[in-house]
């Protein structure tokens, strides 16, 4: 939460920001890796571009949903349902890149994370900017007198499975299945996941432990 009122913050004051935004909101609200927000090899050396296109409506049982289509780890496909809460942050990102339409429409090309030439930033790039985006985050802590908590977020300001972690991790807690949360992440099986995110539960069990009264 910290993280997302600093970035926020700083989008306001400066449209710089709002990449830095985006990718934070939707890296951690969609479970993403680096490598599923940038370009990546796929089949006879061709690249694969994360597009608004991948964003797209369904209907299932009357209800509309949006989902996020990603090409993912052993290049596998797997789709993943955009949070409510998120898509005001998608909006807003096409908003800055005036897009014509406030959500993605089928087909649409443009690079989900456009380079200043037009085609798409680099893993390089993704990881950059989230590493600016801890920094920025670390130094608002620190003026603001959180010193220790500044340093823990230093020390993870290159390490991006952070916020797939944390967003699985607060899913769970929230009560979602788990398989459900297995099958957005992309894992082979919910066994792995539990083996993954058990350290998510135990937390909350100890927590829960230490605030009952005698």
């Amino acid at each position: 939460s910290y993280l997302l009122e600093t970035l926020t913050d700083l989008a306001a004051k400066d449209a710089r920001y709002e990449r830095h935004l985006f990718v934070i909101v939707t890296m951690k609200s969609l479970f993403l890796r680096v490598s599923e927000l940038a370009p990546r090899p796929v089949e006879r050396g061709q690249l694969r571009t994360p597009t608004f296109g991948d964003f797209r409506r369904i209907i299932i049982d009357g209800e509309s949903y949006w989902v996020y289509s990603v090409f993912g780890k052993g290049d596998k496909t797997r789709q993943i349902t955009l949070p409510d809460a998120y898509i005001d942050y998608l909006k807003r990102w096409r908003n800055h890149l005036q897009l014509t339409s406030p959500l993605p429409v089928p087909g649409e090309t443009t690079p989900i994370l456009p380079s200043k030439k037009g085609n798409a930033i680099g893993k390089r790039q993704v990881q950059r900017i989230y590493e600016q985006a801890m920094v920025a985050t670390a130094d608002r802590m620190e003026k603001e007198g959180f010193k220790d908590e500044a340093k823990q977020i230093l020390a993870i300001r290159s390490e991006t499975h952070y916020l797939r972690h944390t967003g699985a991790s607060q899913a769970i807690e929230a009560g979602a299945d788990i398989r459900h949360i297995s099958e957005e992440l992309g894992h082979a099986n919910a066994t792995f996941t539990e083996s993954v995110y058990v350290n998510s539960e135990q937390t909350r069990r100890r927590t829960e432990g230490r605030r009952r009264l005698v």
